[in-house]
């Protein structure tokens, strides 16, 4: 819930994450106008190395309530094209069902894509955004610990 109201705060971070033990989470913070700019997180682990410190990552966006959203757009328009077909089916004629069908098929398949590139874009953005921060990092502090 305390991620409802973060499009609503005004602060200058550009990421915001949580730490604990080795590992931490980090997103991007959301914006007022850019819905699909905070899908990213990035989980990770780091270690201390006789060279110095070794980061892992994996990035993803597909989780929480797009994953959810994601299920429920499949499954209202496999229920669709299920009703269409019986509805048809106990007129005794296919014919509507069968022109209409493609066309139900291309917009279910633009909407799941549509996900997809949103979901990458994001990644992508986040990818590019944890690059330069942490170039900037070890380019700046290079003082021990």
């Amino acid at each position: 819930m305390s991620d409802f109201f973060e499009p609503f705060t005004s602060t200058q971070k550009e990421l915001k994450g949580k730490l604990w033990g080795n590992e931490f989470k980090i997103k991007r913070l959301r914006r007022m106008f850019s819905p699909n700019q905070g899908l990213a997180v990035a989980h990770g682990k780091f270690k201390e190395t006789m060279n110095g410190i070794s980061v892992s990552m994996e990035l993803t966006a597909f989780r929480g309530v797009i994953r959810f959203s994601h299920y429920m757009l499949f499954v209202f328009y496999a229920l669709g094209i299920i009703a269409m077909i019986i509805l048809s089916a106990a007129d005794d004629t296919l014919r509507p069902a069968l022109i209409a069908l493609p066309f139900i098929v291309f917009h279910a398949v633009i909407f799941l894509v549509l996900f997809r590139f949103m979901m990458r874009r994001s990644v992508k953005k986040l990818k590019y955004e944890l690059e330069r921060e942490l170039h900037y990092f070890t380019k700046t502090n290079n003082s021990t610990i």
